[in-house]
């Protein structure tokens, strides 16, 4: 069986935080707390998947699966937190866990977007960097 989202984000979590030197947690920023968030947004299976042909889609295996976070820094925290975060993810774009090789990539979200996922979650605007986990 394959990892749970919640080791990977952990795992994740681990090592911004051993490459940064800063605390780093999981969920949406605290404002009295200073570092660095990884807010996970959006868990969907990996497109790749879809594609497989009928007989390798029945046999048992592991699924792809990819999370979609934004790394963020408290408001006092600011631009260096977020730089050395940021650093932390393109340096150390692959992690093993357990049998499952997890790859972090940077991505793009239009402004819209993003906006909206601050607006829903109730968190103010801020610098904010978008990654995605895949296992």
């Amino acid at each position: 069986m394959g990892v749970s989202i919640s080791e990977v984000l952990e795992a994740a979590r681990a090592n911004i935080a051993s490459f940064t030197g800063a605390n780093v947690s999981l969920g949406a920023p605290i404002e009295a707390e200073p570092g660095l968030f990884i807010f996970a947004y959006m868990l969907m299976e990996d497109p790749a998947f879809r594609n497989l042909p009928v007989s390798l889609a029945d046999e048992p295996t592991d699924r792809g699966f990819v999370a979609h976070c934004l790394l963020m820094p408290s408001l006092s925290d600011g631009y260096v937190a977020i730089g050395d975060g940021l650093r932390s993810l393109t340096e150390k774009p692959i992690f093993v866990l357990g049998d499952s090789t997890v790859r972090v990539t940077t991505s793009q979200l239009p402004t819209e977007v993003l906006a909206q996922i601050f607006a829903s979650a109730g968190i103010t605007l801020r610098l904010a960097v978008p990654f995605e986990l895949r296992w």
